[in-house]
């Protein structure tokens, strides 16, 4: 299991230079966002269609950050490991709602022991990253795992002390 905190690209300023809308709460960022030129080098994971219709039906507020019409491209993961799309938490979405990613990561973390039952022998590694707007100096950290399903709980935690930690 490791996890690694990293600092992160202006998520607002990016978006806008893509000309994609900036989220307020939470959202699911494109898998390339960092590197990504124009919109037509921008894609996204194909896991998030689902983790889109796991969160709408857990009622987890969620922004797109796509229009209908600008939807990017989704890569295909081939890998026996599950990469979840990066999500991305405003500043001050964890102090609206203080247990909103501890839900968001129930729900993936309940969708993937569901979806790993029954693959005995298969070593079940979860991928995952999230992106925190820091509320003291507007700074953006990534917190990225890799690891079994039940480490994707310390996640929410490791979120609400990066957010508002006044050293960011």
């Amino acid at each position: 299991m490791t996890t690694t905190i990293s600092d992160f690209t202006n998520v607002r300023e990016k978006l806008a230079s893509l000309d994609y809308s900036s989220p307020q709460g939470l959202a699911l960022l494109p898998a390339n966002l960092e590197t990504a030129i124009s919109q037509a080098e921008v894609r996204q994971l194909s896991e998030t269609g689902t983790v889109r219709t796991l969160f709408r039906r857990a009622g987890i507020p969620l922004e797109d950050v796509f229009s209908e019409d600008r939807r990017p491209p989704y890569i295909q993961n081939n890998d026996i490991s599950w990469i979840a799309p990066t999500i991305f938490v405003a500043a001050g979405a964890l102090s609206e709602n203080p247990n909103l990613v501890s839900i968001a990561y129930g729900v993936l973390t309940n969708y993937l022991t569901d979806f790993f039952k029954g693959k005995q022998g298969v070593d079940t590694i979860v991928q995952a990253s999230i992106v925190v707007e820091t509320t003291a100096k507007r700074t953006y950290k990534k917190i990225n795992y890799e690891g079994p399903i039940s480490g994707l709980a310390d996640m929410a935690a490791l979120a609400r002390s990066i957010q508002d930690d006044n050293r960011a």
